[in-house]
């Protein structure tokens, strides 16, 4: 059986490819006999700052693209979901237990919600300003909250920093990848594993406008107590 020092360790995803780093602590994630399959690299403040940094990096550029090209590009990470989506379904229910169809609905759902982004631009709405966000999401939503909360942020010029759940990881970092192949510019999809470190580094940045939460309204009333109004959860 694969012990956890074996276990390969998830890469943070940071500038458009993966980022490797030390950090204090890691997630164990186990399979339902109880091997490790991944490690999940724990991080804090140090890993926070660098996605702010890659964020803040490419976060004039891709404001200033054209709606049109800002949805052809959501366009292709749907079409990239999409053509990838056994392969995501399989990371869901290996890292969460989710029955199959529950995972097959999931990805459909992120497939959706990335067309229905891309749609509002051609409608040119403007409800939203460029800023850099985080997006957080919980076991129960692990792919699919994150492009939900995600989609409508980068329609409109802003660029993300996702958190998945330590739980459900796997899917989020395929997602990262596929954003970086279907064209969206480097630092638009960055990705931080964490626990309370990282929430806590959230709280205390400022560059960080706004958390999106997806989840379960028990953890988002947790969450509530650390962020304050800084988190939009739904």
């Amino acid at each position: 059986m694969m012990t956890s020092s074996d276990a390969p360790a998830l890469p943070l995803w940071i500038g458009g490819r993966a980022f490797l780093t030390v950090t204090p602590g890691f997630f164990d994630l186990a399979d339902a006999s109880g091997q490790v399959r991944y490690r999940v690299p724990l991080g804090g403040a140090d890993e926070l700052a660098e996605a702010v940094r890659s964020c803040q990096r490419a976060l004039p550029g891709w404001s200033a693209t054209a709606p049109a090209e800002r949805a052809a590009r959501l366009l292709a990470l749907a079409e990239s979901v999409e053509t990838y989506a056994g392969h995501l379904v399989k990371l869901i229910t290996e890292d969460t237990g989710a029955a199959m169809d529950a995972a097959q609905a999931e990805v459909a759902a992120a497939v959706a919600a990335l067309r229905a982004a891309a749609g509002t631009l051609e409608t040119k709405a403007t409800s939203q300003s460029p800023e850099v966000v985080a997006v957080m999401a919980d076991s129960t939503r692990c792919f699919e909250g994150l492009v939900a909360k995600s989609a409508p942020v980068l329609a409109f010029g802003g660029v993300v920093i996702l958190k998945p759940s330590p739980r459900g990881p796997s899917a989020a970092v395929a997602l990262a990848e596929l954003a970086t192949r279907a064209g969206l510019p480097d630092g638009a999809v960055n990705l931080v594993h964490g626990d309370d470190a990282l929430v806590a580094a959230l709280a205390a940045s400022p560059e960080v406008a706004r958390v999106l939460f997806a989840g379960e309204e028990a953890l988002a009333v947790k969450l509530r107590q650390k962020l304050g109004d800084r988190l939009v959860a739904a």
